[in-house]
């Protein structure tokens, strides 16, 4: 059982270092979060979170760039259950992205009628899961969750 109380579907102990900044990435903790991963290839997985880790802090990068602190997590030591809140936002960030881009794998590898099921509505699950990812990073960058701009 993980600290929520979700089973782990995972056992993977490969962690993908990151910039120093941002936190390493366990591989693990993305297929526990989304346990539909798990049927999925530990290296297509790994890959998609190595593309997910690169195009999230390209879009962070001023975050990181205007600060004088050397890791995310110094930023803000603000913690709920024992996780510093940017990191978690982080890896929301990440692990939304991630998935949104896992999707077409995993409707591959379920068995017919739930791929069937997920198929139907893969356009919109997709949307949402870089909607969330967009906004972890708005958070991040300290954006409000929506914005008008005057033409």
């Amino acid at each position: 059982m993980s600290e929520f109380g979700l089973k782990k579907v995972s056992e993977s102990i490969e962690t993908l270092q990151n910039n120093g900044f941002f936190p390493d990435v366990s591989i693990a903790d993305f297929q526990n979060q989304f346990y539909q991963v798990s049927g999925v290839d530990n290296d297509k997985v790994k890959y998609q979170l190595i593309q997910s880790i690169i195009e999230i802090n390209t879009r962070l990068k001023t975050l990181k760039e205007k600060t004088e602190l050397t890791t995310l997590a110094e930023t803000d030591n603000e913690t709920v259950a024992g996780k510093n809140v940017l990191e978690s936002v982080y890896f929301r960030a990440v692990f939304s992205h991630a998935k949104a881009k896992l999707l077409p794998i995993i409707v591959d590898v379920m068995t017919k009628d739930k791929a069937d099921s997920l198929e139907s509505n893969r356009e919109q699950l997709m949307n949402e899961y870089m909607g969330t990812s967009n906004q972890a990073i708005r958070t991040l960058l300290g954006l409000k969750s929506a914005t008008v701009e005057l033409i």
